[in-house]
Parts: C-alpha cells; sequence; structure tokens
C-alpha cells in the first residue's frame, strides 16, 4: 500500500512530558529527519537512548548537550536509506 501525505512546511510549538525511553528514542529520530534545531528537554539518560543517539551521530547527525536541553541539528540530507 502506497501512502501519499501533502508536504508539512513547518511544525512549532512544545510538549511536555516525562523523561520516558520510549518517546526518548521517537523524538531523537523524527529531531534528526526535521531540518534546523530540535531542543529537547527531560531525555532519558539510559544506556539504549545513548545507543541510538551514538547511531545518529554516527550518520552524521549532530547532538550536542547544555545544561537546559538536547540539541539535535537535524538534516535528513546526510541520512542515506
Amino acid at each position: 500500500m502506497i501512502q501519499k501525505f501533502k508536504k508539512i512546511g513547518r511544525v512549532r510549538g512544545s510538549l511536555s512530558f516525562s523523561g520516558d525511553k520510549s518517546i526518548s528514542h521517537r523524538v531523537l529520530i523524527i529531531s534528526a529527519l526535521a531540518k534546523g534545531n530540535s531542543y529537547i528537554k527531560n531525555i532519558s539518560s539510559t544506556e539504549d537512548v545513548h545507543s541510538t543517539v551514538n547511531c545518529l551521530q554516527q550518520l552524521g547527525i549532530e547532538i550536542k548537550y547544555n545544561k537546559n536541553a538536547t540539541v539535535i541539528t537535524g538534516n535528513l540530507s546526510l541520512i542515506h536509506i
């Protein structure tokens, strides 16, 4: 089945969740696919979430930590599927 979607130009806003592992994995991946910077607070600090961060960094995604958030500079063009 082929699914078609209309292109979304921009998404703005904020959502607040606790540092849940499954949400952390998803937000990391979605942020890596997005264009520009995503600022994530309360990301889970478990070993498997760090593994996801390492995988994304090996794909060329820039991920930095500051005192307030994890900053992900998404760049879909770096990810070759």
